[in-house]
């Protein structure tokens, strides 16, 4: 399975509410800016999506669309709509993140809020 393949498999399986560990290197970095954090090694990222998803009673990520950057590197633009399970109140993202692949398996995941940001970092400006 190619980089672009598997990234687009995880999305796939995140939103049917799979598990994908398994596609993930042991030691896996993972940074997202919202809500703000950092997760280092599957069972730090592990407590870290579960805490992430326990936020919200619905979230929904559509895939708008994806760029093989290189041999390793795959860029994907998104959209997520989730409701707060606090609040109730519906929020709307249209964040970027670059994935990194090593061996068939995520090694990195780094999003940003702003695109640009991601454009920036994978060398493509705007």
């Amino acid at each position: 399975m190619g980089n672009v393949d598997l990234v687009l498999t995880i999305y796939d399986r995140v939103a049917r509410g799979e598990t994908v560990r398994e596609l993930f290197h042991d030691d896996v970095e993972w940074s997202m800016p919202h809500p703000g954090g950092e997760a280092h090694g599957l069972a730090e990222v592990g407590a870290f999506w579960r805490d992430y998803e326990a936020t919200w009673t619905e979230r929904v990520l559509e895939v708008e669309e994806v760029r093989p950057l290189d041999d390793e590197r795959v860029l994907v633009f998104f959209r997520e709509t989730a409701v707060g399970r606090a609040s109730g109140i519906e929020t709307g993202a249209s964040p970027a993140a670059i994935w990194t692949l090593r061996d068939g398996k995520v090694a990195r995941f780094q999003a940003w809020i702003e695109r640009t940001d991601a454009l920036r970092v994978a060398g493509l400006e705007s």
